[in-house]
């Protein structure tokens, strides 16, 4: 909201309301007093060029002395000495500016004016409306006061009507609220700066990256037959993992250091854990408390790139329960903006419908319901087909599921009908600094840490359905579905400046969905094109590093399940074919000659490459790639529903990396460590699963696919690398790589030394526990020959270590083991 211009740096406003009635209205003492005329809803006052604000108060106005007559004695805050300030509801008042500058004698025709402009929300009288007048000029001051019946009202007005025309091409509405008018008048003269906030330092992470082994750390939680273990561990290169901490500290104090699950930030500063009052941060080498934040039956959350904020969010609970999401300040714990549960089916989103459920084609409308009648109508536009019907609730998850109901030949079916956006999801920029949501047909951007609206209006972007930052630069990719005779869109915008860097039109597109480079360099873009009864699939990369953003597209008849970009390179992994007979195709950016074309580099599992990998006993089927970290391995898995098997494959060398499958019964998960020298194969259990004697746990592995060790974990509900900050730039990754040779000898050295070291311990620990059986062995033995005496006495002289009181007997059995009859002829 602004304040309201072409006023005197001096103006200040007072705000007036009715009396308010008291007990003393039904009963009065003494004869009943004249009732004062009728008063506006509102009444506002400004007086011009006045050093202090006029203040409304009861003993200034004329008729106080018949009011005070009605009222209680001494009632609080409004006897003669009160010097507590009137506050007024005006929650239903809206101030309108842009309005052309009259006089008094025009006032009556730019009333008519408004209330036809505004009588779509409300019909308006001449007392809803109030003009502000300068006193020196008799002229208006430009904007005007409203006031509605109810709050939602007045917010709804603002909505549809600000920044609109009054008339065609003329006076454009700035519509603000009153109570922040308000609170912009009482602002002093004089700018007094904000108390510095208490400084909150950030958790020293140097006893974790400063480890000399440069191992990386990761968190389990599993259940116990006493209770749910939350334990931080050490990953070795061999050996089995060393625990870090366990929540010694909050064990030794009957506290729970976890009661739900964890995650970490994005570099690894802080671990949250989830509780059902909220969130708690731990950090520190010992991993101290950091901070609380409180938002009962919290179920995700997701940091800022840059650790400084963070936002929680509770889907499943009650939607009435507000708020849902919560923006927070980490360092100092600070809610900075709440939001509500919203709908995403709400008045005239957008929904995908299911026309057709023989071929699967599909079409986009925008649905309208009606909960209180229970129907629904969908608006496909264009040529489509609409529809029309009953709508059941039924309770789900968050917020209510819908079954929805058409007639067809008299019977009812169902309608698959499925929300395309989700508004109650928001996205970090790259950097931190932006924070954005979705609505109907715009994209709300939101600047951190004040959370103010950017520019202060969100970006029209008509018919959006997704959209995601990139994470090199304040970049914003967002996909529109077709609506009807419109065609589908890509859109890039620079932000903060709104530019619009590359748009691409798709007619008959559907289902479009964005996979961005880890450094922003490239976008792919995966859609369905329909034509007639014929699917195909378009795979479109966007070059942003280039100049003008070339685009290259390809269109595959064989569906793409999911896209892997490589970390640090210019290649990417694309699953291919449906769940019977998938296929991995390797695409690279750079082609022949350093020439900048999309090329094919390999595909795993053609018609040729099947029978070699037959031969070979190699995996037949696929459905997942992981790329390294480091770039150039990568695992491709195929999950099975008891089991994931995988192999580990050398991109630059086309070879694979192990001589055999690798299979971990009850894996569901691959997962690199952050630096790509470890991978952890993990089965989790969840619900029904939850059994002592499965073999749930994880399975840790060197990047070119030999065992280091496998833990079992009871339970193992939850399994994370602890992230590493990005310190290195591209081009420093890439300087690492080149000169590796450099320092290979170094570390072959310092693996050598710790594989001698480890293998000394272990001989250590040998030949202590051989000295320490001989040692009890003997003792042993010194304790019989001390008791041979008495045992001998006890079995009547019989020593049955004397070979003379024995008696040896020798006694031959045969077996016949096996048989067999052969008759030979003469």
């Amino acid at each position: 909201p602004r304040e309201p211009p072409r006023a005197a740096p001096a103006l200040r406003l007072a705000v007036t309301a009715p009396r308010v009635p008291t007990h003393a209205d039904a009963a009065p003492k003494g004869p009943a007093a004249p009732r004062p005329a009728p008063q506006p809803p509102l009444a506002v006052a400004v007086a011009m060029d006045m050093d202090t604000p006029q203040i409304f108060r009861y003993e200034d106005q004329d008729d106080y002395d018949e009011i005070h007559d009605f009222l209680e004695e001494d009632p609080p805050g409004l006897g003669r000495n009160a010097e507590n300030e009137f506050e007024a509801d005006v929650r239903c008042a809206i101030a309108v500016d842009g309005l052309p500058i009259i006089t008094r004698d025009k006032e009556e025709k730019l009333k008519k004016l408004l209330r036809k402009r505004f009588s779509a929300h409300q019909e308006l009288t001449d007392e809803d409306i109030t003009f502000p007048y300068d006193p020196s000029s008799g002229s208006s001051l430009g904007f005007c006061f409203m006031v509605f019946q109810s709050p939602a009202e007045a917010e709804m007005t603002m909505k549809e009507l600000n920044g609109t025309d009054l008339v065609k091409d003329k006076h454009t509405l700035v519509i603000s609220p009153v109570a922040e008018v308000l609170r912009y008048g009482r602002m002093p003269d004089e700018y007094l700066p904000p108390a510095p906030p208490e400084f909150a330092p950030r958790p020293d992470p140097s006893s974790w990256l400063s480890d000399e082994q440069c191992r990386d750390q990761f968190v389990t939680r599993h259940q116990t037959p006493s209770a749910h273990e939350t334990e931080i561990w050490w990953s070795n290169m061999e050996g089995d993992p060393e625990l870090v901490y366990d929540g010694e500290d909050q064990k030794t104090n009957g506290r729970n250091w976890c009661e739900r699950k964890v995650a970490w930030s994005p570099g690894g500063t802080y671990l949250a854990t989830f509780h059902p009052r909220g969130v708690a941060l731990w950090g520190g080498e010992r991993f101290g408390r950091q901070g609380r934040f409180e938002h009962a039956n919290v179920e995700q959350l997701s940091f800022s790139p840059d650790e400084k904020h963070m936002v929680t969010y509770r889907f499943s609970a009650d939607a009435s329960q507000s708020p849902a999401v919560i923006v927070w300040g980490v360092r100092d714990a600070r809610k900075i903006r709440p939001f509500p549960l919203k709908d995403p089916m709400d008045l005239r989103h957008l929904v995908q419908v299911v026309a057709d459920r023989q071929t699967g084609r599909t079409v986009v409308g925008r649905i309208e319901l009606d909960n209180e009648r229970g129907t629904f109508t969908i608006d496909c536009g264009g040529n489509n087909e609409n529809y029309a019907g009953s709508v059941n609730i039924v309770q789900g998850f968050g917020f209510q599921d819908r079954e929805f109901l058409i007639e067809e030949e008299g019977q009812l079916r169902p309608l698959d009908v499925q929300a395309l956006c989700n508004p109650n999801v928001l996205k970090w920029s790259h950097d931190g600094s932006y924070l954005a949501r979705l609505a109907s047909d715009i994209i709300s951007v939101y600047e951190l840490p004040r959370m103010g609206l950017l520019d202060r209006k969100s970006i029209a972007a008509q018919a959006v359905v997704d959209f995601e930052w990139s994470p090199g630069d304040n970049v914003i990719a967002y996909w529109a579905a077709g609506v009807g005779n419109n065609p589908s869109r890509i859109t890039l915008l620079a932000l903060p400046s709104r530019e619009e860097l590359a748009r691409r039109n798709l007619f008959n597109v559907t289902n479009g969905r964005l996979f961005w480079h880890n450094d922003g360099d490239y976008l792919a873009v995966l859609a369905l094109k329909h034509a007639r009864k014929v699917v195909t699939t378009l795979l479109i990369v966007f070059r942003l590093k280039e100049p003008g953003i070339p685009v290259e597209q390809v269109e595959l008849t064989e569906p793409i399940m999911s896209i892997a970009w490589e970390p640090n390179g210019h290649r990417f992994a694309a699953v291919v074919g449906d769940r019977r007979s998938q296929k991995i195709q390797f695409y690279t950016m750079v082609g022949p000659g350093n020439t900048r074309e999309m090329t094919l580099v390999t595909t795993l599992g053609s018609p040729e490459d099947v029978q070699e990998r037959m031969a070979n006993k190699r995996l037949q089927q696929f459905d997942r790639v992981y790329w390294s970290p480091a770039g150039g391995v990568a695992v491709i898995c195929f999950h099975q529903t008891e089991a994931q098997m995988f192999d580990f494959y050398d991109v630059d060398q086309r070879t694979y990396l192990t001589d055999a499958v690798r299979k971990h019964d009850l894996g569901k998960q691959i997962t690199w460590d952050p630096s790509g020298r470890i991978v952890a194969s993990i089965a989790t259990a969840k619900g029904s699963q939850l059994k002592a004697d499965l073999d749930f746990g994880f399975h840790l592995f060197t990047f070119q696919g030999d065992s280091i060790c496998r833990v079992r974990k009871s339970n193992m509900s939850q399994f994370s690398w602890r992230p590493r900050p990005k310190v290195l730039t591209a081009e420093q990754r890439r300087h690492i790589s080149k000169n590796l040779s450099a320092h290979k000898k170094r570390f072959a050295a310092q693996d050598r030394e710790r594989r001698q070291a480890m293998r000394a311990e272990q001989q250590r620990g040998r030949i202590d526990s051989a000295r320490a059986f001989f040692a009890f062995e003997r003792r042993c033995h010194e304790d019989y020959l001390a008791a041979r005496e008495e045992l001998v006495a006890m079995r009547g002289g019989f020593d049955i270590e004397d070979d003379a009181c024995c008696v040896v007997k020798e006694e031959v059995v045969e077996t016949i083991v096996s048989s067999r009859e052969e008759v030979l002829e003469d």
